[in-house]
């Protein structure tokens, strides 16, 4: 694992950082390569529109991790060549000549990267320059005297944990579970839901107690095909089955108020445990389920994690409905990308039994090769390791060190 302390040579005691609308990169760069006692200099667009209200909530998430650092926020031009030289010329003639500079320009729009660049290319001459590549999980260091782009895997190096990347969009109160409720039973669910004769069959029982109230049980020789749900709940009743008792043990007052647990959020639990069996091996932080926050909107995910400052993302639908399926990857995908900006990368954990099929589709039509996940029926059993696949997968193509 490359070591944060390799970067000394490239820290600068006044570092330019561009806000754009994800702040997750800025951050990061500041964790990289600013120097405690030095400065960070936060540049934003102005108005309405413009990125003033990212910029202080990402002075705050620097602030809370790097204590000792100045933090400055500017507002510059966004379009404007000959505005942005001007006020950039004027906050580099208030810096001596004796310190050192640095420009991350991963951050804005390209017309303030490209002004922001010359500007300080054209009177720093040893300024250092760099951008965070979120395909790669690198930073790169732009040539000096003629070498090549210098290029260091990061995506492992910079830990963020989910509070900060939350934060930096504003979500200071949120809720995030970390108990699963029984993860046994959430097994047994597994399996019979990982062949289609005992899924449908499953969903019959199900479709039937929603019209009658989740009055009954499943039992014999109605569901055959259900005998592992059965002697689940039979072991959990202690050998004396109810509707009210298997609700009791599942934390609920009535059978009837599970009916969503045993519908969908099962799968949530499912799949954060199996994650959770992996958390050691690959270093995984911050794992939870059903994250929920409302301010500032409402904002919802059904399974999250974090690795290094890489936010992954699951949508968990009990479904082998495909229109159904594709539409939970959808919200995870936006919900994923807008806290965990590009280097976000998002599942989805079903039970449609063409996965790969619809994985295909939806890199077609969101353009998102090698960002989405699908896990369907046939991954069940061996959710963990699939997933254990998935995330090193990403980690090696992606450029990352494990």
């Amino acid at each position: 694992m490359f070591a944060i302390d390799s970067l000394a040579a490239y820290k600068t005691d006044y570092l330019f950082l561009l806000v754009g609308t994800n702040p997750l990169p800025n951050f990061v760069a500041s964790l990289l390569l600013a120097k405690t006692n030095g400065k960070i200099i936060l540049l934003h667009s102005g108005g309405q529109r413009g990125t003033g209200r990212i910029a202080e909530n990402l002075k705050r998430v620097i602030k809370g991790r790097i204590p000792e650092v100045l933090v400055e926020l500017r507002e510059i031009d966004e379009k404007d060549g000959d505005r942005i030289a001007k006020e950039v010329g004027l906050l580099l003639k208030d810096i001596d000549k004796y310190s050192t500079i640095g420009l991350n320009y991963t951050g804005g729009t390209k017309a303030m990267s490209v002004h922001v660049y010359q500007a300080i290319k054209d009177k720093v001459e040893s300024a250092v320059f760099s951008y965070l590549d979120a395909r790669t999980l690198s930073l790169l260091i732009d040539a000096r005297d003629g070498a090549p782009t210098k290029v260091i895997p990061v995506g492992q190096s910079c830990e963020v944990n989910l509070k900060e990347i939350l934060s930096l969009h504003g979500y200071y109160r949120y809720d995030v579970n970390q108990e699963p409720v029984q993860p046994a039973f959430c097994r047994v669910l597994a399996e019979i839901n990982s062949n289609i004769n005992s899924y449908n069959e499953w969903d019959k029982w199900l479709e039937k107690s929603t019209k009658e109230g989740f009055k009954t049980l499943p039992s014999r020789p109605e569901y055959r095909r259900l005998d592992r749900v059965i002697e689940e709940i039979n072991e959990l009743c202690e050998g004396n089955p109810s509707p009210d008792l298997l609700a009791h043990k599942m934390g609920y007052s009535n059978l009837s108020s599970c009916k969503n647990y045993l519908e969908s959020k099962w799968l949530e639990e499912y799949t954060f445990c199996s994650i959770q069996q992996l958390a050691n091996e690959l270093g995984l932080r911050d794992i939870g389920f059903n994250l929920v926050s409302q301010k500032p909107r409402n904002f919802e995910l059904d399974v999250v994690l974090v690795r290094g400052y890489q936010l992954f993302a699951l949508s968990c639908k009990a479904s082998n409905n495909k229109k159904y399926c594709k539409l939970g990857l959808f919200e995870a995908y936006t919900r994923a990308r807008q806290v965990g900006g590009d280097e976000a990368r998002i599942g989805l954990v079903c039970c449609y039994n063409l996965p790969g099929q619809l994985q295909r589709e939806v890199e077609e039509e969101w353009f998102a090769k090698g960002r989405v996940k699908v896990f369907g029926m046939n991954d069940l059993l061996d959710l963990p390791a699939k997933l254990r696949d998935w995330i090193i997968t990403v980690d090696n193509l992606e450029g990352g060190q494990s």
